[in-house]
């Protein structure tokens, strides 16, 4: 049974001014392949009752889903990221745009081919990254909550023609260019759940074949539990990915649930305790994840 993605089609570019909320298990899994392995690639800040990540080291105008390129799968459109924390931040959880942090991520336990919706025109394709608002539940789908509507920031064009090119963000359009294009476009959103496995079809594969003048070849994924990301493999017939599947650890009652390292919400705290990291005594370190 197919259960077809939840999401509200309307037209407008205003972001919701409200406080992130977790719709999803942070307070009841065992996130600790997360805590460790995103670890040298950014920050986790405790926030709002959860611990969020972020990035650090990426280039001015950095956002999700930019730096990788698009590969059609059993799974419909897969996100091959070209960054060394994708195979988790583009494959699990949701992002969000904090006015104080920036980007931010929301860690969750299931895992899909690319957490985005879509939006297409005749000469155009884009997509952005679902935001905490939309969680997956098991029996029904993506949930919005709240009426969110992604802002243009959110968003990645590209002129149709470059949607399968190997360097993607050499053709996504500047924010002043989005804001003209996403008011023509509509939405193509087919994220659905279909043989125990989130499948996110998103714009019609023919319609870009079209646009591409290319015949698209489908690629296989093949899951492990661990490594150093996700690869692309090439043999003498066919192509694979690899994609990285962890093995998420049951909480056992009493144990703490925290990266080993950590911030406190700024916001929040004084001004002599900022910028100063947490470290959480050996004891209380959540354990790793079987890999």
């Amino acid at each position: 049974m197919l259960v077809m993605l939840m999401i509200l089609a309307m037209e407008g570019t205003a972001e919701a001014k409200r406080p992130i909320t977790f719709n999803f298990a942070v307070r009841s899994k065992n996130f600790g392949v997360f805590y460790s392995s995103l670890a040298p690639y950014g920050e986790w800040i405790q926030l709002n009752g959860g611990y969020v990540w972020r990035p650090v080291h990426v280039s001015h105008g950095w956002r999700p889903y930019l730096y990788g390129n698009w590969t059609w799968t059993d799974y419909g459109w897969y996100w091959v990221s070209s960054e060394p924390f994708g195979w988790a931040t583009f494959h699990y959880g949701r992002w969000y745009y904090d006015d104080f942090y920036g980007w931010i991520w929301i860690p969750d336990d299931t895992w899909g081919p690319a957490w985005v919706e879509w939006r297409y025109d005749d000469n155009n394709i884009g997509w952005a990254p679902l935001t905490p608002y939309a969680h997956y539940r098991d029996g029904v789908g993506i949930i919005v909550a709240d009426r969110w509507i992604s802002p243009v920031h959110y968003w990645n064009f590209v002129p149709s023609r470059y949607f399968t090119t190997s360097r993607i963000v050499d053709y996504v359009q500047p924010i002043e260019r989005a804001r003209v294009i996403f008011g023509n476009t509509r939405t193509a959103d087919n994220i659905q759940f279909d043989n125990h496995h989130i499948v996110n079809r998103g714009v019609d594969v023919h319609l870009i074949e079209q646009r591409t003048n290319t015949r698209i070849n489908r690629v296989a994924v093949v899951a492990r539990p661990m490594g150093n990301g996700e690869r692309v493999t090439r043999g003498t017939d066919r192509v694979q990915i690899e994609a990285v599947r962890p093995r998420f650890g049951a909480v056992q009652r009493g144990q703490k649930i925290h990266p080993p390292v950590f911030r406190h919400d700024q916001r929040q705290t004084p001004a002599g305790m900022r910028n100063k990291p947490i470290r959480q005594p050996e004891q209380s370190r959540s354990p790793r994840d079987s890999r």
